[in-house]
C-alpha cells in the first residue's frame, strides 16, 4: 500500500501518532531539535527540513525495509506501535491512515525537489526495534544516546 497527500508544516514538524490520543504532539526540547525527533509511546514529531510550507508526504506499509532512497537529506527510524487508526499531522493540518495493528519501525526520510519538501513514511512490521538517525544532515546534532522520552505538548 502506498498513497500520498500534502500538508501544511508550521514550526518545522510533522505528527504521526493514534488518532485518538489525547495531546498527540511533543514539546520539543533543545536535545530533540538536535536529534530532529521528538518521541514518546504513540506519537513521533519529525523536524522537516522547513520552519513551514507545503510537505509531500508519501506513505507506505512494507514487510522489509529495502535502502533508503538516493535524494534523501535525512532519515531516522524510530519505534511505532499502531493500535487503531494514525494520524499524520502538522499544527495545521493532517489526515488519517490505517495501518495495520502492531509493532513497526517507522522510517522517515525526507527531501526537496523542484516541487519543494518531499517526505517517505514507510512502516515496517518489527518489533522492539532502536531508533536511529541514519542520515544525518547540517541541520542536525544528535547526541550519542538518542532521548527516547518527550512530555505532550500544552
Amino acid at each position: 500500500m502506498k498513497t500520498e497527500q500534502s500538508i501544511y508544516i508550521l514550526y518545522s514538524q510533522i505528527a504521526i501518532f493514534q488518532a485518538d490520543l489525547e495531546r498527540p504532539f511533543n514539546d520539543w526540547s533543545r536535545v530533540h531539535v538536535l536529534q530532529g525527533f521528538a518521541w514518546r509511546p504513540q506519537s513521533v514529531s519529525f523536524k522537516a527540513l522547513e520552519e513551514d510550507g507545503d510537505l509531500r508526504v508519501a506513505i507506505d506499509i512494507r514487510e522489509t525495509f529495502d535502502t533508503i532512497n538516493e535524494k534523501t537529506i535525512r532519515a531516522i527510524r524510530v519505534p511505532f506501535t499502531v493500535k487503531g487508526i494514525t494520524e499524520i499531522a502538522s499544527i495545521s493540518d493532517g489526515f488519517k491512515i490505517q495501518v495495520p495493528d502492531g509493532d513497526y519501525s517507522l522510517y522517515f526520510e525526507t527531501g526537496r525537489d523542484m516541487n519543494g519538501m518531499w517526505s517517505l513514511l514507510t512502516f515496517v512490521k518489527e518489533y522492539n526495534s532502536e531508533a536511529e538517525i541514519l542520515i544525518c544532515d547540517e541541520q542536525l546534532k544528535p547526541g550519542e544516546k538518542l532521548l527516547m522520552t518527550a512530555n505532550p505538548a500544552s
